[in-house]
Protein backbone atom coordinates (compact mmCIF):
# COMPACT_ATOMS: atom_id res chain seq x y z
CA UNK A 1 0.00 0.00 0.00
CA UNK A 2 1.55 3.65 -0.96
CA UNK A 3 0.80 6.65 1.37
CA UNK A 4 1.27 10.15 0.41
CA UNK A 5 0.83 13.01 3.04
CA UNK A 6 0.05 15.58 0.64
CA UNK A 7 -3.75 16.79 -0.42
CA UNK A 8 -4.95 18.61 -3.20
CA UNK A 9 -6.48 21.93 -2.22
CA UNK A 10 -9.15 24.12 -4.23
CA UNK A 11 -7.57 27.68 -3.38
CA UNK A 12 -10.56 29.69 -1.37
CA UNK A 13 -12.45 27.01 0.16
CA UNK A 14 -12.07 26.45 3.93
CA UNK A 15 -14.22 23.62 4.55
CA UNK A 16 -12.19 21.58 1.67
CA UNK A 17 -8.91 22.47 3.61
CA UNK A 18 -10.00 21.56 6.91
CA UNK A 19 -11.36 18.14 5.40
CA UNK A 20 -7.80 17.46 3.84
CA UNK A 21 -5.96 18.31 7.28
CA UNK A 22 -8.23 15.53 9.04
CA UNK A 23 -6.64 13.28 6.06
CA UNK A 24 -3.57 14.92 6.45
CA UNK A 25 -3.45 13.72 10.18
CA UNK A 26 -5.03 10.41 9.66
CA UNK A 27 -2.61 9.75 7.45
CA UNK A 28 0.35 11.39 9.77
CA UNK A 29 -1.29 8.77 12.58
CA UNK A 30 -1.25 5.67 10.36
CA UNK A 31 2.45 6.67 9.35
CA UNK A 32 3.56 6.98 13.19
CA UNK A 33 1.82 3.78 14.13
CA UNK A 34 3.42 1.94 11.22
CA UNK A 35 6.64 3.15 12.65
CA UNK A 36 7.21 5.13 9.58
CA UNK A 37 8.60 7.98 10.68
CA UNK A 38 10.65 8.68 7.97
CA UNK A 39 7.65 9.02 4.96
CA UNK A 40 6.67 12.01 7.90
CA UNK A 41 9.56 13.98 7.28
CA UNK A 42 9.91 13.62 3.90
CA UNK A 43 6.97 14.53 3.32
CA UNK A 44 6.93 17.81 5.26
CA UNK A 45 7.29 21.29 4.53
CA UNK A 46 11.16 22.34 4.57
CA UNK A 47 10.22 24.69 7.40
CA UNK A 48 9.67 21.52 9.57
CA UNK A 49 13.09 19.73 7.78
CA UNK A 50 15.25 22.72 8.70
CA UNK A 51 13.61 22.74 12.35
CA UNK A 52 15.85 19.83 13.63
CA UNK A 53 18.70 17.25 12.26
CA UNK A 54 16.28 15.04 10.82
CA UNK A 55 18.37 12.16 13.11
CA UNK A 56 17.31 14.77 15.45
CA UNK A 57 13.84 14.53 14.28
CA UNK A 58 13.28 11.10 13.32
CA UNK A 59 14.69 9.89 17.54
CA UNK A 60 12.20 12.38 18.80
CA UNK A 61 9.51 10.45 16.94
CA UNK A 62 10.58 7.18 17.85
CA UNK A 63 10.80 8.24 21.30
CA UNK A 64 7.40 9.98 21.48
CA UNK A 65 6.16 6.36 20.33
CA UNK A 66 8.21 4.92 23.36
CA UNK A 67 6.51 7.25 25.59
CA UNK A 68 2.79 7.00 23.74
CA UNK A 69 2.32 4.07 22.55
CA UNK A 70 0.34 3.47 19.12
CA UNK A 71 -2.73 6.40 18.08
CA UNK A 72 -5.96 4.64 19.39
CA UNK A 73 -8.56 7.18 18.72
CA UNK A 74 -9.56 11.16 18.55
CA UNK A 75 -12.12 12.16 21.59
CA UNK A 76 -12.29 16.03 19.99
CA UNK A 77 -10.16 18.36 17.44
CA UNK A 78 -10.63 21.67 16.20
CA UNK A 79 -9.20 22.63 12.66
CA UNK A 80 -9.33 26.62 12.15
CA UNK A 81 -7.89 27.90 8.47
CA UNK A 82 -5.95 31.11 8.69
CA UNK A 83 -5.17 33.35 5.60
CA UNK A 84 -2.67 35.35 5.20
CA UNK A 85 0.40 35.99 2.86
CA UNK A 86 0.13 31.98 3.04
CA UNK A 87 -2.97 29.45 3.85
CA UNK A 88 -2.25 27.71 7.77
CA UNK A 89 -4.08 25.43 9.08
CA UNK A 90 -3.79 25.08 12.90
CA UNK A 91 -5.02 21.41 14.76
CA UNK A 92 -5.20 20.18 18.23
CA UNK A 93 -6.57 17.09 18.93
CA UNK A 94 -7.49 15.20 22.19
CA UNK A 95 -6.33 11.34 21.47
CA UNK A 96 -6.18 8.30 23.03
CA UNK A 97 -2.78 6.47 22.61
CA UNK A 98 -2.38 3.17 24.26
CA UNK A 99 -0.34 4.33 27.09
CA UNK A 100 -1.66 7.98 27.81
CA UNK A 101 -4.08 10.68 26.55
CA UNK A 102 -2.51 13.25 24.61
CA UNK A 103 -3.16 16.80 23.36
CA UNK A 104 -1.33 17.19 19.75
CA UNK A 105 -1.15 20.49 17.99
CA UNK A 106 -0.75 19.98 13.91
CA UNK A 107 0.42 23.22 12.08
CA UNK A 108 0.35 23.06 7.93
CA UNK A 109 0.45 25.17 5.13
CA UNK A 110 -0.52 25.30 1.61
CA UNK A 111 2.20 24.94 -0.46
CA UNK A 112 1.44 25.27 -4.44
CA UNK A 113 -1.67 22.55 -4.55
CA UNK A 114 -0.84 20.53 -1.69
CA UNK A 115 -0.66 20.68 2.33
CA UNK A 116 2.52 20.22 4.42
CA UNK A 117 3.27 19.80 7.71
CA UNK A 118 5.01 22.37 9.36
CA UNK A 119 5.08 21.72 13.16
CA UNK A 120 4.00 18.85 15.42
CA UNK A 121 4.05 18.80 19.11
CA UNK A 122 2.32 16.79 21.78
CA UNK A 123 2.39 16.65 25.38
CA UNK A 124 0.42 14.40 27.79
CA UNK A 125 -3.27 15.26 29.11
CA UNK A 126 -5.87 16.77 26.90
CA UNK A 127 -6.46 20.83 26.77
CA UNK A 128 -9.11 22.18 25.17
CA UNK A 129 -8.27 24.33 22.32
CA UNK A 130 -9.11 27.94 22.53
CA UNK A 131 -9.82 29.80 18.68
CA UNK A 132 -7.26 32.57 18.56
CA UNK A 133 -5.73 34.13 15.64
CA UNK A 134 -1.71 33.63 15.44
Amino acid sequence: MSLSCTASFRHGNTDDDKKLTEQAIELFHARFNAGRYGEIYETAHEEFKHSREDADLLNSMKETYEQFGRMDHVSEKWINVFVRNRVEIRAVYNTRFTKADATEMFVFVKDGNVIKLVSYQISEGTVKAKHTEP
